[in-house]
């Protein structure tokens, strides 16, 4: 519910002294944690009220691709597919972990992704635990808002296309990745409390 949801603010947006409670990136996340039991959803920041949607069905640690399965793609509102926990590992290292399929991870291949793409490249999809291509960098960027770089390929970018997302079902729009990071490689955090 709207009782639930935090905004992400950096410390640039602070004007005169900077306040006890603007921290870093790292340690937002890590308080957004304890406060919310990790529970996240992940918004575009271009494509309000579209979020982040992993479908991990038929992944397991019996069932792991090499090159990562399931579907990552856009859905309207937040429903369980649309969940997530944030695992800070060293530094400014995150990775994203389905709510909804405990154990499978948002997976980035930006390895073709050399250049600016009009339509993004590489791929992104879904993974049975977190090896380097699970591991991503959260960049403020203002106004309450992330970037999400990848940690494998730096300069590379998670994409959100959310033009046409239906309700409810399958989801759609693009999910993929894009060199640097603009208008549709802007997301917001919102914490969830149940």
């Amino acid at each position: 519910g709207e009782w639930e949801q935090f905004k992400i603010h950096s410390s640039s947006e602070a004007s005169g002294p900077t306040p006890q409670l603007v921290r870093s990136l790292p340690e937002i996340i890590s308080s957004l944690l304890l406060t919310v039991a990790g529970k996240l959803s992940i918004e575009s920041a271009h494509f309000p009220g579209i979020f982040l949607r992993l479908d991990g069905t038929g992944l397991s640690p019996a069932h792991k691709p090499p090159n990562g399965g399931g579907v990552v793609n856009c859905q309207q509102g937040a429903s369980e597919w649309e969940k997530f926990r944030l695992v800070q590992l060293e530094g400014n290292v995150t990775t994203i972990e389905s709510v909804q399929f405990p154990g499978v991870y948002i997976r980035m291949d930006g390895s073709s992704v050399k250049s600016h793409q009009l339509n993004g490249g590489g791929v992104v999809n879904a993974q049975v635990g977190a090896q380097a291509w699970e591991k991503f960098k959260l960049h403020p960027s203002g106004e309450g808002k992330v970037t999400i770089e990848s940690a494998q390929f730096p300069g590379v970018f998670l994409r959100m296309d959310g033009r046409n997302v239906p309700r409810g079902g399958n989801g759609g729009g693009v999910v993929n990745c894009q060199w640097g990071a603009g208008e549709w490689e802007q997301f917001k955090i919102h914490g969830i409390g149940k």
